[in-house]
């Protein structure tokens, strides 16, 4: 974890692993929700418990189904090991959630398509995400820039 006198890079690297975990966190979650003996279908307490299964495993299969069509491996756990930018996995991920099947109409709700653009929308406007640097390393950037002869006139 870095202080407020860590250096510009080292902050970008902490807020881009973390903006990262907190995605892979949440694809996983949702995969994790929906292998047995756990089931993420809403209407699993009102329909047949084949109706939940064939619901969950819908879910689940349409999101392998996308990564594969996005020709994408699965994501890691840890962000430590993902060599990607934050925009791709997002963008990996909005892909991975779209379009997913449901075994009625009424299973739209069960979807996590809606709860990952909600997701997506926050962490878009996170800080971590907008703004990575603090006002002393914008400071020191330009200083720098300055220093070696690329400042603008």
């Amino acid at each position: 974890m870095t202080t407020a006198n860590s250096g510009p890079i080292e902050m970008v690297t902490d807020h881009r692993i973390s903006v990262i975990q907190s995605l892979l966190d949440f694809y996983h979650a949702e995969v994790e929700r929906r292998v047995p003996p756990r089931k993420a279908c809403r209407y699993s307490s009102r329909v047949a418990d084949s109706e939940t299964t064939l619901c969950d495993s819908s879910i689940l299969g349409g999101m392998w189904r996308n990564l594969q069509l996005g020709r994408t491996d699965f994501p890691p756990k840890r962000a430590s090991k993902y060599t990607g930018s934050a925009n791709n996995l997002i963008a990996t991920l909005d892909l991975t959630f779209r379009n997913l099947p449901r075994p009625a109409e009424y299973h739209v709700h069960c979807s996590p398509s809606e709860e990952f653009a909600r997701f997506e929308s926050r962490t878009r406007g996170d800080d971590r995400y907008q703004k990575p640097l603090q006002p002393h390393h914008r400071e020191q950037l330009a200083k720098n820039r300055k220093r070696c002869g690329l400042a603008s006139t």
